[in-house]
């Protein structure tokens, strides 16, 4: 065999061994951003969080519209303090997107536009709603499906400034932040930023990865096939080729 029959061997198994590489980030998530949202995971006042994300090894993609490419990838869409409503067609793609295991956050702020807010929420479908009711207190997090793992913060309270109060769905603590199950998703929503440099704490960043790591992670466009035969096809590649190449210098 030739050296450039070996090295193609060569390069097909470290392909196949790259695959099965790949395969041990499958639960990795992919955060996209509304280009309408005042604060996106993007702005520079969210470094830390976006920092702390990435870290964890999600990726957070630039802002951007809402269209069934740009959520086809991602299994979390945040909403940092959205300046608009999304169109009824825009709302539709998200709702299913929920429907479907994704997450979709919502951060509030003091002084809100209710019915922007609102009809966001009620077009994905959620209960959920803002109030004009103000808080600015967070209570020790209970136990609860996202205070328990990855991160266990049990009896530790948010890091939080002034926001508008929530109602519906279920609290993850006082009146913060509360959430809906939708089909197999969920929708997260937030009195006021707790994600920003000024504020935020270990406490916050933990329940923030808690929720990207809770939701669905989008398939990947691969072929089924199982890690044990990806192994086999990528050592019976190599094995081929170095067989070849020492009958070749025999």
């Amino acid at each position: 065999m030739r050296l450039g029959g070996f090295c193609v061997f060569v390069f097909l198994a470290a392909v196949l061994s790259g695959l099965l590489a790949a395969s041990g980030d499958v639960n990795a998530g992919v955060i996209g951003n509304w280009d309408k949202s005042s604060r996106s995971w993007n702005n520079s006042h969210m470094t830390k969080i976006k920092t702390a994300m990435q870290d964890a090894g999600n990726r957070v993609d630039a802002d951007g519209a809402i269209t069934p490419g740009g959520l086809k990838y991602a299994s979390v869409y945040v909403f940092g303090e959205p300046t608009a409503t999304p169109t009824a067609a825009e709302l539709a793609l998200l709702h299913q997107f929920v429907v479907n295991g994704g997450m979709v956050l919502v951060f509030g702020d003091t002084g809100i536009d209710l019915p922007t807010y609102n009809n966001l929420l009620t077009g994905l479908g959620s209960t959920i709603a803002f109030t004009i009711t103000t808080i600015s207190t967070s209570s020790a997090l209970p136990a609860g499906q996202f205070t328990q793992g990855p991160f266990n913060i049990v009896g530790s309270t948010l890091a939080v400034t002034s926001g508008n109060g929530t109602t519906g769905g279920v609290l993850i603590d006082n009146n913060y932040v509360r959430y809906e199950q939708i089909g197999a998703g969920y929708v997260v929503v937030f009195g006021d930023r707790i994600d920003h440099n000024d504020f935020i704490s270990d406490t916050n960043t933990k329940l923030l990865l808690n929720l990207v790591s809770a939701a669905r992670v989008p398939p990947l466009d691969v072929p089924a096939v199982s890690q044990e035969a990806i192994l086999l096809l990528a050592l019976m590649l190599a094995g081929l080729g170095a067989t070849r190449l020492a009958r070749r210098r025999i």
